[in-house]
């Protein structure tokens, strides 16, 4: 059984932009059990993530999670700077990965990020 760490609302809930007929949006990471990494079962990036609809919630392994935020993903590292009364679960680890936010960052790729991002505004 996987073992969320973290979890929250993220989205146009946490941006302030949510409207009546929006939906909430909520961003975890968990703990895969080591002993389901044994074996002969050759693992995929998409092993490592668990998304449902009803409600929209996407969780990532934790492992997967630092490989996107080390990357600067806005998406993955929004988790890491919401407010705390937008935080829905958390267990000491999920803190201590807060508070470690500002080691996932990178000016080289933050400058990268928005020079990408802001593409999507055209």
């Amino acid at each position: 059984m996987n073992q969320i760490i973290l979890e929250g609302i993220v989205g146009s809930t946490a941006y302030g932009l949510a409207t009546p007929e929006s939906d909430i949006d909520k961003l975890g990471i968990y703990i895969q059990p080591t002993e389901d990494f044994y074996g002969l079962k050759l693992w995929t990036e998409k092993d490592f993530s668990i998304v449902t609809t009803n409600p929209d919630r996407t969780l990532h392994e934790l492992g997967k999670f630092c490989r996107l935020a080390l990357k600067c993903n806005p998406t993955i590292t929004e988790l890491l700077w919401i407010p705390e009364e937008l935080i829905t679960l958390h267990t000491p680890e999920g803190i201590l990965l807060r508070m470690m936010a500002k080691n996932f960052l990178s000016a080289q790729l933050s400058a990268w990020n928005l020079k990408t991002s802001s593409s999507y505004a055209d």
